[in-house]
């Protein structure tokens, strides 16, 4: 009997040692799930936070390097900017390609009869002039020309270079590679979204 007594109550202190080491375990793994969901937590905050100190770093209004246009469906990726004086005086001067998604946009901020040629360039463009609100008002297929010769004077050389102008007043005018006129059927009328307030805006910034 003293034998039955003693397993009996051993069997129940084993099985309240038992609830008693569930019950902790339970415990133990509630407050590591608390533990783990803080830290999940405090590192998500923490990633935002180093993530909108990143975007703030960043130069608010900066100038593209390109300004994508797409004409009569077609996209023009590579298009440049040109605001400033030097920039518009050098075009696409001195350069050995032109992609056929390329070209560059003069931006100015006033109506005005304009002219182009071909000085440095070595290889033919299209030209567009248009009005203040992107209305195309001429159109020009440009030829390079031959380089200045060495027996040349710079007198001599600007002479014989072919202008070409706008016609009308315009405002903004647009570079593309040669034949690109001609694929995208442009006629004089024609209306471009090229996006006329915002280069405006940038153009009072970066003049």
């Amino acid at each position: 009997m003293r034998v039955a007594v003693f397993t009996a109550g051993y069997l129940k202190t084993v099985i309240d040692l038992l609830f008693y080491i569930s019950f902790i375990s339970r415990r133990i793994m509630k407050t590591l799930l608390k533990i783990e969901f803080c830290f999940c937590l405090g590192l998500m905050i923490f990633v935002a936070g180093v993530s909108c100190r990143a975007e703030s770093a960043k130069p608010s209004g900066a100038r593209p390097v390109y300004w994508p246009l797409t004409i009569n469906g077609y996209l023009y990726d590579r298009i440049e900017l040109a605001f400033t004086e030097a920039e518009q005086s050098k075009g696409l001067m001195d350069r050995d390609t032109l992609a056929e998604t390329g070209g560059m946009l003069f931006v100015s901020d006033k109506m005005s009869q304009r002219a182009f040629w071909m000085k440095g360039c070595r290889f033919d463009l299209d030209l567009i002039y248009m009005d203040a609100n992107g209305v195309i008002v001429s159109m020009h297929r440009m030829k390079m020309e031959k380089p200045r010769q060495r027996s040349e004077s710079e007198v001599a050389y600007y002479d014989r270079l072919p202008t070409y102008d706008s016609g009308k007043p315009a405002q903004f005018v647009l570079e593309l590679a040669a034949g690109q006129l001609d694929f995208l059927g442009l006629q004089v009328g024609d209306k471009l979204d090229i996006g006329v307030g915002e280069l405006l805006n940038m153009y009072r910034k970066f003049h």
